[in-house]
């Protein structure tokens, strides 16, 4: 029996569990390479923006990777936001806090407990962005798994469904 080409292994892959699975094997073989905003780090050398300034717009995630970096390089940083607060899309609420939106405000009313909140923005960081991991190790931010595809979490139950 010959052994199989790569192209013949995807095809059958992709004939017997659908083109994810595909996708998924090819990442697993390295077949996709790691795309370069997924692994792009800025390696300023210090002192590369001693007496200069720059203007970022957006206090987003980008924004503030971009002046903690260029800052750590010796630029001086203004970051701009057009919103009252920083974080982009990220925002957690907890109880008690309070939401303004074009004039209108929302009151957060769940229990003001620590382990209680909700994350409004994004709801993971994939394994693949290595920098953003990376900076949330460096700002000893907590993390949390989140799993989108776990076979060891799927519940059968015989007496649902036709079994």
């Amino acid at each position: 029996m010959r052994k199989p080409t790569r192209r013949t292994l995807l095809r059958s892959i992709g004939a017997a569990a659908g083109s994810a699975a595909v996708y998924r094997t090819m990442d697993a073989l390295g077949m996709l390479g790691t795309g370069a905003a997924q692994a792009a780090t800025l390696d300023l050398a210090p002192g590369t923006g001693e007496g200069g300034h720059v203007v970022i717009l957006g206090a987003g995630v980008s924004g503030l990777a971009a002046a903690w970096e260029m800052s750590r390089a010796g630029w001086r940083c203004t970051v701009l936001e057009a919103t009252p607060r920083p974080g982009g899309r990220n925002l957690t609420v907890r109880g008690g806090d309070v939401l303004t939106e074009r004039e209108m405000r929302q009151e957060v009313c769940f229990d003001p407990e620590d382990h209680l909140y909700a994350n409004l923005g994004p709801a993971r960081i994939p394994y693949h962005h290595r920098t953003v991991l990376g900076y949330c190790k460096a700002f000893g931010i907590d993390l949390e798994i989140f799993t989108n595809d776990n076979r060891a979490a799927l519940f059968h139950d015989r007496a649902r469904f036709g079994g």
